[in-house]
């Protein structure tokens, strides 16, 4: 009985954990517009910590604002390719 208590409980827990990455991946125009606040921060310090790699990420951030100025007409496009870039940023 123990043990199916402790099955019932995993897969609840698994079960949430699924929700909450579907809700995560579900992206707004308000999202879209912080992360690209996240985007400029972390370019800010990239600037400081390694101009060189800033040089290298520079002209792809400028031109996801540029593409994504109303990131209310795609915002999970927006989101995606912000998330892209500060993977690649890493």
């Amino acid at each position: 009985m123990t043990s199916l208590k402790l099955v019932l409980v995993a897969v609840a827990a698994l079960a949430l954990t699924a929700c909450n990455e579907e809700a995560q991946v579900a992206c707004t125009a308000e999202t879209a517009q912080a992360k690209m606040a996240e985007l400029t921060t972390r370019m800010t310090e990239l600037g400081a910590t390694d101009p060189a790699r800033l040089e290298q990420f520079s002209g792809k951030a400028a031109e996801l604002q540029t593409q994504f100025a109303d990131t209310a007409a795609d915002p999970q496009a927006a989101c995606d390719a912000i998330d892209a870039l500060m993977a690649e940023m890493q």
